[in-house]
């Protein structure tokens, strides 16, 4: 309520300069309660997590690891969108393994403290900690249950021993993109947060997946709740601004969400072809009720043959 009296009292162009201030101040806070992490990582005094791998496959076909905690039986009408996606674009080229809170025991092991944290800890935060896990035995790509495939995967994505899409200094529509969501979007030199993390490729064994999973686990040790919710992008912007030779080449971040500003209202700059003639991989979320059926509606339109 607060915010919409002040925004109609403050001019727009200071409004969304005070509020990226706040945000901005916000991340360093957090910042400063995780730096320590990066610092004992770097020094060898972070204990290397035991994570086991408890499957084993016949080739090496590269995995796509999902995560829905409730089973597959139970997800929402753009999850089970962007899973047959998925399965129409990947399958061939991929084995792709669907993980539940029934089926995690099957093919990852660890420890017993962790399992008691994921009961106090939220299923988004839950997810980051696994991904990571089971990256850093197996390697693979991890899609998060809203990512629509509508060609396939580019091979960017093993390319490298770390793959995420990040943020891009050149992208030219700042602007626009800072007004969708401010708390996730910023270019200013201070802003912290400049990674999606629901699509990521790994190498098994590489150094960047398994330092973050080493710092995670030092974390969650010790703590019940995140400092914030996009603790691990803060996390992450520490490491690798320390590590820049480890990074993988900036691949826009901007790209994968086009689609979702379509399906959530429109989005200016690019035509839905244009869109999906640039990328085959988009980020979306389910938590917009009409979202599954606008993005029905737009792939019986527009949708690849």
């Amino acid at each position: 309520m607060w915010k919409q009296i002040v925004k109609s009292l403050v001019p727009d162009r200071l409004f969304s300069f005070i509020r990226k201030r706040i945000i901005i101040a916000k991340q360093h806070k957090t910042a400063s309660l995780l730096r320590y992490l990066v610092e004992d990582c770097d020094a060898g005094r972070i204990e290397r997590p035991a994570i086991k791998a408890l499957k084993t496959f016949p080739d090496d076909k590269p995995i796509i690891w999902q995560y829905w905690a409730q089973g597959m039986d139970d997800v929402p009408p753009m999850v089970r969108i962007c899973m047959e996606s998925v399965d129409r674009w990947a399958a061939t080229d991929y084995r792709i393994i669907r993980l539940s809170d029934d089926n995690l025991a099957d093919y990852i092991e660890y420890p017993d403290w962790l399992k008691k944290r994921k009961q106090q800890i939220s299923k988004a935060h839950f997810s980051d900690i696994l991904r990571f896990m089971l990256l850093s035995v197996y390697g693979g790509l991890w899609l998060d249950a809203c990512t629509l495939l509508t060609g396939k995967l580019p091979d960017m994505f093993l390319r490298y021993d770390f793959f995420a899409y990040q943020r891009d200094p050149l992208e030219p529509h700042v602007r626009y993109w800072e007004s969708t969501f401010a708390f996730y979007w910023g270019w200013d030199k201070d802003f912290m947060v400049n990674i999606l993390i629901g699509i990521i490729g790994a190498k098994a064994g590489g150094r960047v997946i398994s330092d973050i999973t080493a710092m995670l686990f030092a974390f969650w040790k010790e703590h019940k709740e995140a400092p914030d919710y996009f603790f691990f992008q803060i996390l992450f912007d520490i490491y690798i601004a320390r590590h820049k030779e480890l990074n993988c080449p900036i691949y826009n971040d901007c790209v994968p969400h086009m689609l979702r500003q379509v399906i959530n209202g429109g989005y200016p700059y690019m035509s839905v072809p244009e869109i999906l003639k640039m990328t085959t991989v988009h980020s979306l979320n389910y938590k917009n009720p009409k979202a599954a059926d606008n993005l029905r509606v737009l792939l019986a339109e527009f949708g690849s043959k």
